[in-house]
């Protein structure tokens, strides 16, 4: 099964397994029914969607030595058809995860900005594919991460501002090696909680993420409103009737 994250990387594993179904098939999450496909807000007014498809696998994904599983995500946020970034602004992801044997592991991936994707259909995409090897005595017996889009000034890009965030993870078999319990959660308000406690406390003056990195909901200024094209030629009309009367004023004084 190939799964393609950009243009000119593509991995392969041997199979899906959970909410994929054994041996193949999309990796989408449906876990009520339908695909997950929430708003997300700013200041109460919805800018965008988030959708994501995932699933289970097993397999040497990505050149690791030995049987290992994971779970591959993939997705992220569109834009409202009437709403786009100020000038200067930009989008990304952050993420932290938790593990739960093994070595206990609790940390933030990327600096800690997550790596830029890109796929048709997506405004920011976030993509990820963690896997561990089943007979690795570190190797913990299950895994959350908690993902944010945030938006920030590119002029002031440690001021992050969270947009919208999901919970996703996993249990690992090492017995029987495969992997049980996937899931998604979004998030993004007004559904739940915009993020969660340890998560927010690590950009903090105390947490480890703490020195010069901010993170908080203030999203006001990311966003503009795109006009209605009627709007666009009323005003294109206005100006061509205010150009006509200056012209015809300039005739009438000669």
């Amino acid at each position: 099964m190939q799964i393609q994250n950009t243009a000119g990387d593509t991995d392969m594993v041997q199979k899906y397994v959970g909410n994929a179904g054994a041996n193949g098939g999309p990796f989408r999450g449906q876990p009520t029914g339908g695909f997950m496909q929430p708003p997300v807000l700013c200041d109460g007014m919805p800018v965008g969607t988030m959708y994501f498809e995932f699933g289970a696998y097993t397999g040497n994904l990505g050149g690791m030595n030995g049987d290992s599983g994971g779970m591959v995500i993939r997705g992220g946020f569109k834009f409202n058809n009437n709403k786009k970034l100020n000038p200067g602004h930009s989008l990304r992801w952050l993420q932290a995860y938790r593990e739960t044997g093994g070595n206990n592991t609790t940390t933030i991936d990327g600096n800690p900005l997550y790596p830029n994707h890109s796929l048709a259909g997506y405004d920011s995409l976030f993509f990820d594919a963690p896997g561990d090897v089943f007979t690795n005595a570190n190797t913990p017996d299950s895994i959350v991460f908690e993902a944010a889009l945030v938006c920030f000034d590119n002029a002031n890009p440690m001021a992050l501002h969270a947009l919208g965030s999901f919970l996703w993870g996993y249990s690992i078999d090492k017995v029987n090696k495969t992997i049980t319990g996937e899931y998604a959660l979004i998030f993004t308000p007004p559904l739940g909680g915009l993020l969660t406690t340890t998560f927010t406390n690590e950009f903090g003056p105390m947490g480890t993420r703490g020195m010069g990195w901010t993170l908080d909901s203030n999203c006001a200024d990311c966003f503009m409103m795109i006009p209605e094209p009627n709007v666009l030629i009323l005003v294109g009309q206005g100006l061509a009737l205010v150009l006509i009367g200056r012209r015809n004023g300039r005739r009438t004084q000669c």
